[in-house]
């Protein structure tokens, strides 16, 4: 399993981590690779020690090939307190990675259709987001079927769909007349 995004506050890597213990605890082979640069990376380092967890989370700096850290994974995660329009996200489904995700506001429920592409947890239910994970990792049909989910649903933000709605879109306001000079 894979975490993407920069070690800060609002990414929210100790609630991973909390829940990862519990995911080792059940599945005692499962590993979990954080990525990224930040701040807040010496915490995550010394909660990982401080859990002895070192030899099932390992956290990384910033990675240049995340193309290749998706294809590798099972199942990418994403605890943030809060997102937009998480650009993980569409990196991982657009890999076959399901990604499991608290669900807030803006983000992870536009992307992720619970149980289909990756799961949705309410946020801050680490025993749930811990299931979940549990779940993915326990049943392999499942989760093959979550990564061809993960693939298709991901065309659906395609270069051609949204291309084709900006179109639609600007094709659609009224035109404007140039002015007299």
């Amino acid at each position: 399993m894979i975490y993407v995004g920069r070690y800060s506050e609002e990414k929210n890597h100790a609630a991973a981590v909390r829940a990862f213990v519990r995911v080792v605890a059940a599945v005692p082979a499962a590993t979990l690779h954080m990525f990224g640069s930040g701040g807040k990376q010496a915490e995550i380092e010394a909660l990982v020690k401080t859990l002895k967890m070192e030899k099932s989370i390992f956290v990384n700096g910033y990675a240049t090939d995340v193309v290749s850290i998706y294809r590798s994974a099972g199942v990418s995660l994403l605890t943030s307190k809060g997102e937009g329009y998480a650009l993980v996200i569409m990196e991982s489904l657009s890999q076959g990675c399901p990604v499991t995700a608290f669900d807030v506001n803006y983000g992870p429920a536009d992307m992720i259709t619970n149980e289909q592409n990756g799961m949705l947890v309410p946020f801050g239910d680490e025993a749930r987001f811990a299931d979940a994970l549990i779940r993915i990792l326990s049943d392999p049909m499942r989760h093959g079927q979550m990564c061809i989910e993960a693939l298709r649903s991901a065309s659906t933000f395609g270069v051609d769909v949204v291309g084709g709605k900006w179109q639609r879109l600007l094709r659609g306001l009224p035109s404007r007349h140039a002015l007299p000079g």
